[in-house]
């Protein structure tokens, strides 16, 4: 099911988030939390009633609901709610809707998630409207993005021999380069800071482990 995802076209943070914390029922929720021996309450960090599963969290609680019932395939989701658990309807909505709404799907799973981390962290409660708008502003930005960065491989390879370009004075250039080696399971890093005299402000290099989550950030940023 977790190979739905790749067809989706979101924001490869979002992509991460739903393939290993949700597919693989890790998402550190309270329950799953107790479940593996942390000290803490069940009840949910928002409604303070019902037990904090994913399951609850997505769609269930009624916050979650007011901001599915803003999206135009709530109904979808209203359907697969009487009888499925929480895996097996995000994995049947991303089937089932078109790729910009499963790309929207995703992007609200995330910020939900988010909904809760400022509950816990930061003791702020975030409307259902600020959630939706929250979402449509990270995915316009993240279009955005993308359009910018097509354009510009596009004038590159229009352009052949390109040059490197000091900053103006008073600003700094950052260049960084990265590799990838499947064989020796490592991450090699480049950076290199300069200033409009082109002088060596810093050099940093290194060769780091390549784990999961290193991957996924670097791949992340790759992306953006």
């Amino acid at each position: 099911m977790a190979n739905t995802l790749f067809v989706v076209h979101t924001v490869f943070l979002f992509k991460n988030y739903l393939r290993h914390p949700i597919s693989r029922n890790c998402l550190p929720t309270r329950v799953r939390l107790k479940d593996k021996g942390v000290t803490c309450p069940m009840n949910c960090t928002l409604c303070t009633v019902s037990n904090e599963d994913t399951l609850h969290l997505f769609f269930q609680f009624s916050s979650s609901l007011n901001v599915w019932s803003m999206l135009p395939f709530f109904s979808s989701i209203s359907i697969l709610l009487q009888d499925m658990d929480n895996k097996n309807i995000i994995f049947k909505v991303l089937h089932d809707l078109s790729k910009d709404d499963a790309t929207l799907f995703c992007c609200v799973l995330w910020t939900m998630w988010k909904q809760r981390n400022n509950r816990v962290w930061d003791e702020v409660i975030d409307a259902p409207v600020y959630v939706v708008e929250r979402e449509n502003v990270m995915l316009h930005d993240w279009q955005d993005a993308c359009r910018i960065c097509n354009t510009s491989c596009a004038q590159l390879r229009q352009e052949g021999n390109v040059k490197w370009i000091k900053p103006v004075k008073g600003r700094f250039k950052c260049n960084i380069d990265a590799s990838f080696s499947q064989l020796s399971n490592r991450v090699g890093i480049e950076v290199c800071i300069r200033d409009e005299a082109i002088l060596f402000w810093q050099k940093l290099n290194g060769l780091l482990e390549s784990g999961r989550y290193m991957l996924a950030k670097l791949l992340d940023c790759y992306q953006l």
